[in-house]
């Protein structure tokens, strides 16, 4: 790729830097990605959890209208249609939800998070509610209480499974852990204490005293109250609340809204275990039915209001989490754009320093490979001269010398020939001997400084002659492919094969310890191919580039010369492959294949 040494250096300078900018870029993507898409998942299901606590505030409060309606309540009556429609537009919300967000909860949801159990309440909650209600005045109380409960448990499994599958008990955030865990665990159990607590409560107001293990249990329970539920809920919002700071930014609607809807319901939550506690006191309770079931409506009016205050501020901390992940990655990526375009230019700059240097030296280059190729033609041209005028002049010379030692050698064998002359035959006889060894010299020097088949039979037959020397020198097995597409290639480029090929044979013979030599000339529309292979050592891949490595240099040299280019291969299982490939530029064919 002829580029400038700009350019080049501007894309190494990229090419080194884009990967740890891509490696950055995947990490970041990544874990920003994930973050999001989790946070995004809590929202999800805090998007379920809304309707879910209306129903467990308002399925108690149905049940308790059922009943008092039943006794003949005609203001229970009244609210008890309303109460129902709150029950079916929640219902109605959690069928939206479910629609909208839970196909992704589904999908994220580990296999433990969906026990069957659960998801068979799941999809049968709406029904048992229809059925309910249409049932509401015509089963028994018991009943009532009992069916109306079984929705709760079921809400209760919804509200676990979504828990789980939405990852809020796993959220990673200290400030929006402890708030789910308020909403999601403490005011729960606290609403089922409270609910508990009013229906134990309310029963025994019934009596006329209480006995000592029913003081004790209701003793027992307003502490249970006390440590397990409001204790823990002031601890996770204290911690909460001193947290927020130390992620992604102090919320500052959780700091006002937050603290005023936990003392308002610690403050209704205390009130209702004072009456506990007063009923726990005597045997004859001074406590009212009437005060106390409104103490405990009012507590757990309150739980629930703190429920969705609750709610609202974790969606809002999520959403605010998200949204420093998003302005991070928007950061991030900013950066590594910015990193991208200054190495860019810092390299461009410097690479622009220097190309006064870079011409300088590629003119140098080109001028010394001129000179290269103008020195091989010379001294080519100079051996085709030399080895025509051994060949012609010489050879004509020593061929008359031994025409003339042969008829001297034929008048000295006549017959009566004197005795004294027998040595004179001897001498003719090794004189014509050596002629014809100093003959088969001459065409030998002659063939090296230029193979007669190069120019009277083509490149095919100079490798094939070529070859047969080179098996009788080094005794390695040798065999040339021609392809039937092979062209007649010009005079220059067919020396620049054949030396190429010489060269090959030569450092097989060297260093490659071989026992078979393979040459293949082959070609197509566009290239002609000359390719050397041998079952040898195989190339060492520090010998391609070292200095000493001269005859590898001219090999490439020949090959740019003649506007092609050549590869170096170790093959499988041993060996070397040498490939020269040049633009073919005639369709003339001497296709053969060569033993």
């Amino acid at each position: 790729m002829n580029l400038k040494l700009s350019w080049k250096l501007a894309l190494i300078g990229i090419s080194s830097t884009l990967p740890l900018l891509c490696g950055a870029f995947y990490l970041i993507n990544k874990y920003t990605t994930k973050d999001i898409h989790f946070a995004v998942l809590e929202q999800e299901g805090i998007r379920f959890l809304q309707p879910l606590g209306s129903l467990l505030e308002a399925l108690p409060q149905h049940q308790a209208l059922v009943l008092r309606s039943r006794a003949g309540d005609e203001a229970a009556t009244d609210q008890l249609a309303a109460k129902q429609n709150q029950i079916d537009h929640a219902f109605d919300a959690l069928q939206v939800a479910s629609t909208e967000w839970g196909s992704d909860l589904q999908d994220s949801a580990p296999d433990s998070a969906q026990p069957e159990n659960a998801e068979r309440a799941i999809t049968r909650a709406p029904q048992h509610w229809r059925e309910l209600k249409a049932q509401a005045s015509r089963i028994s109380p018991a009943e009532s209480v009992v069916r109306h409960a079984q929705l709760v448990a079921e809400v209760r499994q919804f509200i676990t499974q979504i828990g789980n599958a939405s990852h809020l008990i796993l959220d990673p955030d200290l400030d929006s852990y402890y708030l789910m865990d308020v909403t999601l665990t403490v005011l729960p159990q606290t609403q089922d204490r409270i609910a508990s607590l009013m229906a134990a409560g309310g029963e025994l107001l019934q009596h006329p005293s209480l006995t000592a293990a029913e003081r004790t249990q209701l003793a027992v329970q307003a502490d249970q109250l006390k440590e397990s539920d409001l204790g823990r809920l002031v601890r996770d919002v204290q911690t909460a609340l001193t947290a927020d700071a130390e992620f992604h930014g102090v919320s500052t609607s959780l700091q006002r809204e937050l603290p005023p809807a936990v003392r308002a319901y610690i403050d209704a939550a205390e009130d209702f275990r004072a009456l506990v506690n007063r009923m726990a006191e005597s045997e004859r309770s001074e406590v009212s039915p009437a005060e106390f079931e409104a103490a405990g409506a009012n507590a757990r009016l309150l739980s629930f209001k703190l429920g969705s205050v609750g709610m609202r501020e974790l969606d809002g901390l999520l959403q605010q989490r998200i949204d420093d992940f998003n302005q991070a990655r928007r950061g991030g990526i900013g950066l590594m754009a910015l990193s991208l375009l200054l190495t860019a230019g810092v390299t461009v700059v410097v690479a622009r320093s220097i190309n006064g240097v870079e011409r300088k030296l590629r003119d140098s280059r080109e001028q010394l490979r001129a000179l290269l190729a103008r020195l091989q033609r010379a001294r080519e041209e100079e051996r085709i001269r030399v080895s025509r005028e051994i060949h012609d002049e010489l050879g004509q010379l020593l061929t008359g010398l031994k025409m003339d030692v042969r008829w001297l050698e034929r008048k000295l064998s006549l017959p009566g020939l004197p005795l004294t002359l027998h040595p004179l035959l001897d001498r003719a006889v090794a004189a014509s001997e050596m002629a014809d060894a100093t003959i088969a010299t001459v065409q030998k020097i002659a063939s090296e400084l230029r193979p007669g088949a190069l120019d009277q039979l083509g490149l095919a037959a100079a490798l094939s002659h070529e070859t047969r020397r080179f098996q009788e020198r080094s005794g390695v097995r040798c065999s040339v492919v021609v392809a039937e597409s092979w062209p007649v290639l010009p005079r220059e480029t067919a020396n620049d094969f054949f030396y190429i090929c010489q060269e090959a044979l030569t450092n097989v013979a060297r260093h490659a310890h071989a026992t078979h030599v393979e040459i293949r000339l082959m070609a197509d529309d566009a290239i002609a191919v000359l390719e050397v292979r041998d079952d040898g050592v195989g190339l060492v891949e520090a010998e391609l580039n070292a200095p000493r490595s001269l005859g590898l240099t001219g090999m490439r040299e020949r090959a740019g010369q003649c506007g092609g280019t050549i590869s170096f291969e170790r093959t499988k299982p041993q060996g070397t492959r040498v490939t020269v490939r040049v633009p073919r530029v005639t369709v003339s064919s001497e296709g053969r294949t060569i033993p």
